[in-house]
């Protein structure tokens, strides 16, 4: 391996993604063939429908892929006990099963559980992380509150917050700006890019898609017929932007890279 080559981390190998019944398979997108390496920040956008979350929970191990194989550093994600999964990947979904009766002290110490005895005490260090964790994410000011306390977008920003304590080499968040402000948007995203910085693998998903063009290193762009990946530029210049949204109302500025309403 050369300097100038990144270490490839996460990777899917002919995945094919949907939804299961005894009686019928519904794939919405077959042969995924992606690579995300160490330090990148991936962006999944795409129309309502289309799989977006259906990527996202099948890369997490949430929902089980129809077909292929998902592989960290090498090994199948099949191969991986929930136990280490849970020291090499952190998630954020939109809707988190937890108890809103938890403060947000509580709720974020829970990103520590993978690391701590079998009784659960948190050591000096992983108080430390959680602080950091609750800093970078602007909610140490709420670390008595109950969740039940908080807004749609103070909890999305404690539940970032947990994953950043989970400490994992891949982090994955489905659509984290949602409910969120501009400022705190900007916040986050910013925060994303930094974690990034600090070689950690980002892939999360969004429609905040202005916002996001000229942040991330990758884009996965999921239309009903096929699926891409590649730096922002280069969909850009392949037309790929343009298809995301019907252009009778909506337009992809290539020049400006934005979409504007087709007046």
């Amino acid at each position: 391996m050369t300097a100038s080559t990144p270490h490839i981390v996460f990777t899917t190998t002919n995945l094919s993604i949907g939804y299961a019944s005894k009686k019928k398979r519904t794939i919405l997108h077959a042969d995924i063939n992606l690579a995300f390496p160490e330090g990148s920040l991936t962006a999944v956008i795409g129309a309502n429908g289309v799989g977006k979350s259906t990527l996202i929970r099948t890369l997490t191990k949430a929902q089980a892929a129809l077909d292929g194989d998902i592989s960290l550093n090498g090994i199948s994600a099949s191969q991986i006990s929930n136990q280490e999964w849970a020291t090499k990947l952190s998630v954020v979904h939109t809707k988190s099963p937890i108890s809103m009766n938890l403060t947000v002290f509580e709720l974020v110490s829970l990103g520590r559980h993978p690391y701590t005895n079998w009784i659960g005490v948190l050591s000096p260090d992983d108080h430390h992380i959680i602080e950091k964790a609750m800093t970078a994410t602007d909610v140490r000011q709420y670390t008595a509150r109950k969740c039940h306390e908080l807004s749609d977008g103070q909890l999305q920003r404690v539940l970032i917050a947990r994953a950043i304590a989970q400490d994992t080499a891949v982090v994955i968040l489905d659509e984290p700006t949602t409910h969120l402000d501009l400022h705190h948007k900007s916040h986050i995203l910013t925060l994303l890019r930094e974690l990034a910085s600090k070689g950690k693998t980002v892939i999360f998903s969004t429609h905040d898609i202005d916002l996001i063009i000229d942040l991330c290193d990758y884009l996965i762009v999921m239309l009903p017929e096929h699926l891409y990946f590649d730096k922002p530029q280069k969909l850009i210049d392949d037309g790929i932007m343009s298809k995301l949204f019907d252009q009778e109302r909506v337009i992809f500025d290539s020049k400006n890279r934005r979409f504007t309403l087709n007046k």
